[in-house]
């Protein structure tokens, strides 16, 4: 009889923390983050452009080299302080979207012609080897044209994106 109680009781306390345990909120925010923290190589980089009426895209890949010449390195660390560094150098700053769908870069620094350039990365893939992230080049262009040049880009029917591969 003891036997048979110690079990029933084992069962209603494993019950009790598996039910308490599922209604607990996720918080993809954090989810995300923490799997983003850590060093990563960018392994590929992609362009993608359409202007006008011109209905293909060409896809336009980095090699290695190239990678190195635009970045000015192939490692990134997202650090647990919201900081991403490039080769070892401070880059910017960065953060996930609460619902952990973007991750977005801030670019500050009072030596640019543009200050607080935001750059909002949709994350397309993120596993334990591999990180993709998608970020509309249109946006980016246009504001930085728009401080620098003081010219409009609205009405040039431009569409551009940029992939990122990440890989560990």
């Amino acid at each position: 009889m003891k036997k048979q109680l110690w079990i029933i009781t084992s069962l209603i306390v494993a019950m009790t923390f598996a039910l308490f345990e599922s209604c607990q909120e996720e918080d993809p925010q954090k989810e995300i983050t923490d799997h983003i923290e850590g060093t990563w190589t960018l392994t590929q980089a992609t362009a993608a452009y359409k202007l006008a009426y011109i209905q293909d895209q060409v896809r336009t890949p980095l090699n290695n080299r190239a990678l190195q010449s635009v970045f000015g390195s192939t490692t990134f660390t997202f650090g647990e302080n919201g900081r991403l560094s490039v080769g070892g150098n401070d880059a910017c700053a960065y953060q996930v979207s609460e619902d952990g769908k973007t991750l977005t870069m801030i670019i500050s620094d009072e030596s640019l012609p543009i200050n607080n350039i935001m750059l909002v990365n949709d994350i397309l893939e993120l596993t334990d080897t591999r990180m993709e992230l998608s970020l509309s080049a249109n946006e980016v262009v246009s504001i930085i044209v728009k401080e620098v040049l003081d010219l409009d880009l609205s009405t040039i029917p431009l569409d551009a994106t940029v992939s990122l591969v990440f890989t560990r």
